[in-house]
C-alpha cells in the first residue's frame, strides 16, 4: 500500500487510515512446567548411585535449584564454582557477556562437592571445564545437546510411574518450573528476574509469572454467589401429569 500511495496521491488517505489500524496482538502460549511436586522430586532423584549418576544428579539439581540455563552450565570452569564461601555460588557467564552470581542451595552444595571429588580429584586446573566428557582420551567441555539428552533420559525413565510429566522435558523446563513456583509462592517478580538474569522484569512476567489452576479457582470463588438451597420445582410431577391427562 505504501508503494501504491506513493504513485497515486488519491490513495494516500487510504494508506494513512490503514496505517492507523493497530496490529492484532497474538497471546503468547504458556509453556508447560512440571506441576506435580512428587513428579519433580522423582525426576531430580532419578539418577542411579553410580559414578555417572553422581554427575547426572548434580546436573539436574544445579539446573533446577540455581535456575541457570544449560548453555550457562556448560560454560562454567572450575574457578567459577565457589564452594568455600559464606554463601557458595556459581559465577555465571550469561547472555551478552554479562556476569552474575547464582547462590547455591543447600540441596545442590553436597552434590557438587561429591561430583568434584569423583570427577576432578585434588587440585584441578582452575580453567578446566566444570562438566566434561572424555573423547579420545581428552577432556572436552560437555555439549548442550548432551545436557538435553541427560534430562530427557531421566524424564523418560519415570514416565510410566508419573504419566503426568510433560511429553517433552528439557533443561529450560527445570528453570521455568522453579521460577514459576517461586512466583506462585509469593516471591517478588523483581527478585526472580534478578536470579534468572533477566535485564527486564517484563520478560519474567511474560514467561514465568502465571498462576496455578488452584489459584485461578480461588480467584473465581472470591465473592461468588453461593446457592444454599436447590430451587423447588414449580412444575407438576409425573403422577400429577398423569392425573391431569386422565391416565389415572
Amino acid at each position: 500500500m505504501y508503494y501504491a500511495a506513493a504513485k497515486d496521491i488519491s490513495l494516500q488517505q487510504i494508506q494513512i487510515n490503514i496505517s492507523a489500524v493497530p496490529f492484532l496482538k497474538v497471546e503468547k502460549s504458556i509453556r508447560p512446567i512440571i506441576e506435580n511436586t512428587d513428579t519433580l522430586k522423582s525426576l531430580l532423584n532419578a539418577p542411579p548411585n553410580t559414578k555417572i549418576g553422581c554427575r547426572d544428579v548434580m546436573i539436574l539439581s544445579v539446573l533446577f535449584n540455581t535456575m541457570i540455563r544449560a548453555d550457562e552450565l556448560i560454560r562454567l570452569n572450575i574457578q567459577d564454582v565457589v564452594i568455600d564461601s559464606d554463601i557458595p555460588f556459581l559465577k555465571i557467564h550469561g547472555k551478552g557477556g554479562k556476569e552474575r552470581m547464582a547462590p547455591l542451595s543447600v540441596e545442590a552444595i553436597p552434590l557438587i562437592k561429591a561430583y568434584l571429588v569423583e570427577y576432578h580429584g585434588q587440585n584441578p586446573a582452575k580453567d578446566s571445564p566444570f562438566i566434561y566428557t572424555i573423547q579420545h582420551g581428552h577432556r572436552n567441555r560437555m555439549s548442550e545437546r548432551n545436557i538435553e539428552r541427560i534430562v530427557k533420559k531421566y524424564a523418560d525413565s519415570i514416565r510410566n510411574k508419573y504419566p503426568d510429566i510433560p511429553d517433552r522435558v528439557y533443561p529450560h523446563m527445570l528453570r521455568r518450573t522453579h521460577a514459576t513456583g517461586l512466583y506462585r509462592d509469593g516471591v517478588a517478580v523483581e527478585a526472580i528476574a534478578s536470579v534468572l538474569g533477566h535485564a527486564s522484569i517484563q520478560t519474567t512476567k511474560d514467561h514465568y509469572a502465571f498462576p496455578s489452576m488452584a489459584q485461578k479457582q480461588e480467584v473465581i470463588n472470591v465473592g461468588g454467589v453461593i446457592i444454599t438451597e436447590a430451587p423447588v420445582p414449580e412444575w407438576p410431577d409425573d403422577d400429577e401429569i398423569a392425573r391431569i391427562c386422565g391416565l389415572r
